[in-house]
């Protein structure tokens, strides 16, 4: 009989509703609030941040940072812009916006110059910010390019299948990139909601593999626990499963190559991710050259099998 073991860090209290640990691609299912200004990192949430809210940022930043000075010029006077010819207020605005534009890009077509001790004060101070704040930009441009992550593409569904003499839980997984992994390490936590004499409680049970590590993943790697003795699926039945709303969490580690560095990836599967009597349909093979095929959209294709087993269906 499988013992749980220790809270591996997010909690064994049980709030009733739904309560997901892990989303499917990895990132906890937690939500931060009030949280004070001092424990912020601005470049760790820049680094993280999708491409498109980073690039969002920046032109925000770009614009605001560019109307600011040009506020601060149109104050100073246009008067001390040489070369800012204008009809109206609307046109010297351009203008000022422009030029803190060119002074801040450092570009200085030539056509508007700084005329005056405050109009050449503010565009000295202007031009070395914008330096700085391009050299902090390409310096995020760099880290989010070099920043080794992998991209590990899971199986939609695990799967109950047949295995040896009984049953396995199984989960494939393959590498989204052509790059080299190796030496891949595979971990199951599972958690299920157990009543106590008190409440209800999460509990946490390592799940053992027939098989944890590979040497490289060039094409598909099934996942597979059996159902046997030791696990915390045994002797119970599909509804005792769906009482306790397991929840197994899959994390894996490796070497990239390409990185030289060790890389990892997250995932997880709730009870409706779980294809019972089923199993999994070959995602590669071979041309008339003999050469292996890999069709990476096939990870996940399963297909049902007949069952007759009793009520107690992982026993």
């Amino acid at each position: 009989m499988a013992k749980h073991t220790i809270d591996p860090g997010i909690g064994e209290k049980y709030v009733t509703g739904p309560q997901r640990i892990m989303n499917p691609d990895g990132s906890f299912n937690l939500k931060r609030e009030k949280i004070e200004w001092k424990y912020k990192n601005i470049y760790q949430d820049l680094i993280e941040a999708t491409w498109s809210k980073f690039f969002l940022m920046v032109i925000s930043a770009f614009f605001i940072a560019n109307l600011i000075f040009a506020v601060i010029y149109y104050c100073i006077g246009i008067n001390h812009l040489e070369g800012g010819q204008h009809n109206n207020i609307y046109e010297a605005f351009l203008n000022e916006f422009f030029f803190s534009v060119q002074t801040f890009t450092t570009v200085g077509y030539g056509s508007l110059a700084p005329r005056g001790l405050w109009m050449n004060m503010v565009s000295s101070i202007e031009a070395l910010t914008g330096l700085m704040t391009f050299a902090v930009i390409t310096g995020l441009l760099y880290g989010r390019f070099s920043k080794p992550k992998a991209l590990l593409v899971y199986s939609e569904k695990a799967i109950i299948a047949p295995f040896k003499e009984g049953k396995a839980l199984m989960i494939r997984v393959a590498n989204g990139r052509p790059n080299t992994l190796i030496e891949i390490e595979a971990n199951m936590l599972l958690t299920m909601v157990e009543k106590t004499h008190v409440n209800k409680m999460r509990r946490y049970y390592q799940m053992h593999l027939d098989r944890a590590t590979v040497y490289f993943l060039p094409l598909t790697w099934t996942i597979v626990h059996p159902i046997d003795e030791n696990s915390p699926f045994h002797g119970k039945s599909h509804e005792e499963i769906l009482e306790s709303a397991p929840e197994i969490l899959v994390m894996l580690k490796g070497y990239d190559e390409t990185f030289s560095q060790t890389v990892y990836s997250r995932s997880s599967y709730l009870v409706h991710d779980i294809e019972w009597n089923a199993r999994f349909l070959p995602a590669f093979g071979t041309d008339k050259d003999g050469k292996t095929i890999f069709e990476l959209d096939k990870v996940g294709l399963y297909e049902k099998i007949d069952s007759h087993t009793n009520p107690k269906l992982l026993s």
